[in-house]
């Protein structure tokens, strides 16, 4: 029993320690894809094609930015525990044309990186 229990000791030990390296990972994935994206921005280039990946920006859907959430129409609400907004109903009235003082749609994007398609020549090299 004791060997199971420091068996289970060790396991939890390196299950926080590969927790805590992917999360060091990802934070470092997050600030590369910033800092690609802040010189992408800075040199107003929308698409860079490289050997092994092309970077490139798409459109996020269009999202519904609740400039003041007081004034939001009833019909725009719905009641749960807490009261929400219900912003795609929002979305679909201002993509129709209507006008809103306390909201608008605001268009975001992404960064997406491609693995870029390798020649059989390439692919010698790796």
């Amino acid at each position: 029993m004791d060997r199971m229990e420091k068996s289970l000791e060790y396991y939890q030990e390196q299950i926080d320690a590969l927790k805590k390296l992917q999360d060091s990972i990802s934070k470092a994935q997050d600030r590369m894809k910033a800092n690609l994206a802040s010189h992408m921005d800075s040199l107003n280039l929308s698409k860079i094609e490289g050997q092994y990946y092309k970077v490139s920006f798409r459109q996020s859907p269009p999202a519904v930015q609740i400039l003041d959430e007081e004034a939001v129409s009833p019909e725009f609400k719905q009641m749960k525990i807490t009261e929400t907004v219900k912003k795609k109903e929002i979305a679909e009235f201002l993509k129709k044309g209507g006008a809103l003082d306390w909201a608008r749609l605001i268009q975001n994007r992404t960064l997406k990186i491609d693995r870029a398609q390798l020649t059989q020549g390439d692919k010698d090299d790796e």
